[in-house]
């Protein structure tokens, strides 16, 4: 059995890193511009009191399991969470340094992110869809360092360079593409949820396990699909479009901000919790509008999502 108390921690250490993630961002958009940034004080000031709020949840609450392993992970989300969040609430929300300093600020939260990745990667399953995310990322990473040696490359060693970045690209849509097809991610997750703590078949906690399996899955396809695009025009030799296709790479990161945003708030309402609104302050106004952060869920979008996939 998975204690409610468990998934509470989990989930609140990864709104902590979201949250700071989403402020950091956003003060970074406009760190060049102090007016607007003092018109969104008070939206500013909103945002560091749920950190604030959300830090003594943590503080108050106890990790429950006896599996060591499950305990490390939690344990090192929670610091991770916490420490993400001290930086945030620490980093003025005018940045008046200079670039070196900038540059050392925005190395120093690098480090810490790559330090807890490579930490916490083997205390997920193997079938975790949170283990495949970040293997994802990983191996795309690397995909986007062989870019840079394409770009730095003169002469005909360029064509091999830009090779070498499609076939990795290649072999990480196969990794992609294996994962939605087996649908082990899946039965990981329904076999994890089914052993919440509380869980009852009966109620709407089956739709949400559908809920949460749908918006992995849509992760994972817009991974594929910008991807996919990737490939296409590396077997194509054209690197315009390529450098192109990688200036829209916001456009994924917003796609997975919004749905990993949608992740946590069904996983507290598995647990019997109802989420407090959460924009996502560093996308545009039209995406929350259109995605319509305040309203709460509603396990009837299952029955639409499985009747517009069946059309």
């Amino acid at each position: 059995m998975i204690h409610r108390e468990d998934v509470f921690i989990d989930v609140t250490a990864s709104f902590l890193a979201w949250l700071s993630d989403d402020l950091e961002r956003f003060l970074k958009q406009h760190e060049d511009k102090p007016d607007l940034v003092i018109q969104k004080l008070g939206l500013i000031e909103e945002r560091k009191q749920l950190l604030r709020k959300l830090l003594t949840y943590l503080d108050d609450t106890d990790i429950q399991t006896n599996d060591s392993k499950k305990y490390k992970r939690l344990d090192m989300a929670v610091r991770y969470g916490k420490a993400v969040t001290k930086n945030v609430l620490e980093r003025p929300m005018i940045n008046n340094f200079n670039a070196d300093i900038r540059e050392s600020m925005e190395q120093q939260d690098q480090e810490l992110a790559e330090k807890y990745v490579e930490f916490i990667r083997d205390l997920y399953e193997i079938t975790d869809p949170a283990r495949i995310y970040i293997e994802i990322n990983d191996q795309l990473e690397q995909a986007i360092y062989q870019l840079q040696i394409v770009l730095t490359t003169k002469g005909s060693g360029k064509k091999t360079e830009l090779r070498k970045f499609t076939r990795a690209l290649e072999e990480l849509d196969h990794f992609i593409d294996t994962q939605l097809t087996t649908k082990l991610f899946e039965e990981f997750v329904e076999n994890e949820c089914h052993t919440i703590e509380g869980y009852d078949p009966d109620s709407s906690h089956d739709k949400l396990v559908d809920y949460i399996i749908y918006l992995w899955v849509e992760i994972f396809r817009a991974y594929s699909q910008f991807i996919t695009n990737l490939i296409k025009y590396g077997k194509n030799y054209n690197l315009d479009k390529i450098t192109e296709e990688l200036e829209d790479f916001e456009y994924l990161h917003l796609n997975v901000v919004f749905k990993t945003l949608d992740l946590n708030r069904a996983y507290l309402f598995l647990i019997g919790w109802r989420v407090e609104k959460y924009e996502v302050i560093s996308a545009p106004d039209s995406w929350n509008i259109e995605t319509n952060r305040s309203q709460q869920f509603n396990p009837q979008i299952i029955d639409q999502i499985n009747h517009e996939q069946s059309n």
